[in-house]
Formats: structure tokens, sequence, C-alpha cells
């Protein structure tokens, strides 16, 4: 009976002590997994000029292949713009890749 009940005391012990270990939040380790992915292995292409209702402007084009699949990225001056691919028109001009300059900005488009 000693026995058993100096077993159940060194269990009850080793699961508060393990309760009391801090663990990072799943919520903060996505975040960091997420950021690390935005911002490295960015493979750059080169300068595009992109076509939007104005007229043209550069940028520099960058791809990340992530599980086989490609996704681009726009950058100028520091600020990063998600490409999306599709079909699109501009100035009677047809364009397979778009980027939307901000929230509230233009949308800019090119042929990758």
């Amino acid at each position: 009976m000693k026995k058993l009940l100096f077993i159940s005391a060194i269990c009850m012990l080793s699961l508060n002590l393990s309760a009391e270990r801090e663990f990072p939040s799943q919520s903060s380790v996505t975040l960091e997994s997420l950021e690390d992915q935005q911002s490295s292995n960015w493979e750059y292409l080169g300068k595009i000029s992109a076509t939007y209702q104005l007229g043209t402007s550069e940028f520099y084009l960058y791809v990340k292949v992530i599980s086989g699949k490609e996704f681009y990225q726009v950058r100028k001056g520091g600020d990063c713009y998600a490409v999306t691919i599709g079909k699109y028109t501009c100035q009677g001009k047809n364009f397979n890749a778009s980027f939307k300059e901000g929230e509230k900005g233009w949308t800019y488009y090119f042929n990758i």
C-alpha cells in the first residue's frame, strides 16, 4: 500500500511540474514561420515594366517555389505586393499577371 501511495505521489508531482512549464503558444510559432516564409528564400527574377491606367512604372519581380507551386511578388521602395495570375486587359493590351499597389492604389498589369 505504501508503494502504491508513493508511486501515485511521484506521478502527481511529475504531472504538476510538466504543467507548469511554459510552452510557446501555437499562434506565435505560426506567425514566426509565416514571417520567415514571406521574407526569405525569394529569388530575384529581374526588373519589370508594369502598365496601369496612367502609363507604366518599373518594379522588381521575385519568385518563391513552395511545394512545387510558384508564387510571385513585386517590390519597389521597400514595399512588397502579391502577384495574381490570370487574364487581364489594360489599354488594349493583354496581360497574364497583376498586382494592386496598396489598398487604395492602382492596379498594375504585366506578363510573366
